[in-house]
């Protein structure tokens, strides 16, 4: 969450100078850019803040992620980036109706752009409500190969899943 930053967007070539990557424009809420998908009722798109957040990461050369995001700010993103975007940790709608999940929308204008990778969330509860298996994973890979080709879909995770903290 890059609530932290406020309007200071030189902190954003400061964190790319630091060593980070990736960054989010929303989490799970409506925040100062725009609103991460619990938000999706109150969802207008990315604030003028927003906009500049985005304008200052595509300029830091720092990937846009898109996961958490709502629609309209997904897109609105979509739209103003010039810089390098991915969804890193995410499920698909059309195959499961969860507000965490990357709508068709988003996935059709994905398609304009052959830079997007988009990672699968390999968290079962957000991938299908009743079947723990990894059918229902490899039906979020299929669909997401379908509309954005299999060469950029990936699999992504959230976090350690069952309480591990440490993995060594």
């Amino acid at each position: 969450d890059p609530e932290s930053i406020g309007k200071r967007m030189h902190r954003i070539k400061r964190l790319f100078d630091a060593g980070t990557r990736i960054i989010q424009v929303a989490y799970q809420r409506k925040g100062p850019y725009g609103c991460g998908f619990l938000a999706e009722s109150a969802d207008t798109g990315l604030t003028a803040t927003g906009r500049r957040f985005v304008e200052a990461v595509s300029k830091a050369d720092l990937i846009l992620d898109l996961s958490h995001s709502a629609p309209q700010t997904a897109l609105d993103c979509l739209e103003g980036s010039t810089g390098p975007i991915m969804i890193s940790h995410s499920t698909c709608r059309g195959v499961y109706d969860h507000p965490r999940g990357t709508a068709d929308c988003i996935l059709a204008e994905i398609v304009k752009r052959e830079d997007i990778i988009v990672g699968v969330l390999t968290m079962t509860f957000f991938l299908d409500a009743i079947d723990n298996s990894l059918n229902p994973l490899i039906n979020h890979i299929r669909y997401l190969a379908d509309r954005i080709g299999p060469q950029r879909v990936a699999i992504g995770t959230d976090a350690p899943v069952g309480g591990f903290t440490d993995l060594m």
